[in-house]
């Protein structure tokens, strides 16, 4: 069955809140090539815009073929040949008849080996290994914007708790939007490339569960809006880089802060900032 993209986005905009986002979670998540294929495996065929449906096979009609009509052979009759028929051996005259032969028991083999003095043993039990696990390979280091459904979008809440690794760097959302999103976003793609050249593997997500995409024993708070950046990609982008966009956007950026702490606060005290490495 083929779905276009138009009917896929109707299905999802007709679904509640809570599964829409869902749904929207698991699309980001994924790779457009990824989420055609588990569609294949569920018989939809996803299309996605300008794509075609592919045409479906017509089954040839085979022909009929001709029965070839048997020409009857005449059937030779074979001429009886008398056999010579012998005697039984034991009917020869001087011939005795062979003993019937009696198979050996196991029980017999037993009692021959303690008539001889040795030990009976049974059949050696097969040797069992044990299964040697290999070590998991950990998953891929994920870079890109925080956006986690029930955080605030000011960019400056600091209420999204991640364990990350010490050297990860967090762009703030007001460098992001000084610098511009399609800026930063090459800078991060070519920073992917060129890492992945050295056999580093890195993806560029949507950050929307830290505990799964983000490893590391390092805790810090961070905000949506904000982008993360993996220790082992900084160092291709340049501190220095990073560092000067976030300092650019110092002053609008704390400007910001204090206008999100004047705010009639709505639970606890936040905590004190601990983050990584951010101008």
């Amino acid at each position: 069955m083929d779905l276009t993209q138009e009917q896929f986005e109707e299905n999802l905009t007709a679904m509640p809140e809570e599964e829409q986002a869902s749904a929207i979670t698991v699309i980001e998540a994924s790779e457009p090539v990824d989420l055609k294929n588990f569609a294949k495996a569920l018989g939809v065929n996803l299309l996605v815009a300008g794509e075609e449906p592919a045409e479906q096979e017509v089954a040839e009609v085979p022909l009929p073929v001709e029965e070839e009509v048997p020409v009857p052979v005449e059937e030779e009759v074979p001429v009886p040949v008398e056999e010579e028929v012998l005697p039984p051996v034991g009917d020869i005259e001087g011939v005795p008849a062979p003993e019937p032969s009696v198979p050996e028991r196991p029980i017999d083999q037993e009692m021959q080996a303690l008539a001889l003095g040795d030990e009976v043993r049974g059949p050696a039990p097969e040797e069992v290994l044990p299964e040697v696990a290999g070590p998991k390979e950990p998953p891929p280091e994920v870079a890109g914007p925080i956006a986690v459904p029930g955080a605030k979008d000011t960019g400056v809440s600091d209420d999204v708790p991640m364990t990350g690794k010490e050297g990860d760097f967090i762009l703030t959302a007001e460098a992001v939007t000084r610098s511009g999103k399609i800026d930063v976003e090459k800078k991060l793609r070519d920073a992917i490339d060129a890492a992945a050249k050295d056999g580093i593997e890195v993806k560029l997500r949507d950050i929307v569960k830290p505990a799964a995409q983000v490893n590391g024993n390092v805790q810090y708070m961070a905000s949506n809006k904000e982008i993360r950046i993996p220790e082992v990609l900084v160092s291709y982008i340049g501190t220095d880089v990073l560092e000067k966009m976030n300092r650019a956007a110092e002053a609008e950026t704390e400007k910001q802060i204090a206008e999100e702490e004047q705010q009639p606060a709505e639970s606890a005290p936040k905590q004190k900032r601990e983050i990584p490495v951010r101008a």
